[in-house]
């Protein structure tokens, strides 16, 4: 019983450092996916971090709203902008307020 209960916390520690390898890894595709103009790719990406692996951080956001706004998608670049006028960033705040104006 003692050693099923250590391999438990092993599999659940390893599948933990497996998901931020995955995430980090996407996060660098996404981010290659956008500075290379490949907004649909960039899209996908960027997607799957604030879905699938629960990103929050705002520069991801803003870099979805930008690939949507690229490919004239004008309405989820809108929905993901609004999301960012609260941000404590001010930076990004701004960037987001502008694009909306």
């Amino acid at each position: 019983m003692k050693y099923l209960f250590l391999i438990n916390i092993f599999l659940s520690l390893w599948g933990q450092f497996n998901k931020i390898a995955t995430s980090n890894t996407i996060k660098k595709e996404a981010q290659d996916a956008f500075q290379s103009k490949n907004y649909y790719k960039a899209i996908n990406s960027y997607t799957m971090l604030i879905n699938m692996y629960k990103y929050t951080d705002d520069g991801i956001r803003l870099n979805l709203a930008h690939s949507y706004y690229e490919i004239h998608n004008f309405y989820e670049a809108s929905y993901h902008y609004k999301k960012l006028i609260y941000s404590t960033n001010l930076n990004i705040r701004s960037t987001a307020l502008q694009q909306l104006g």
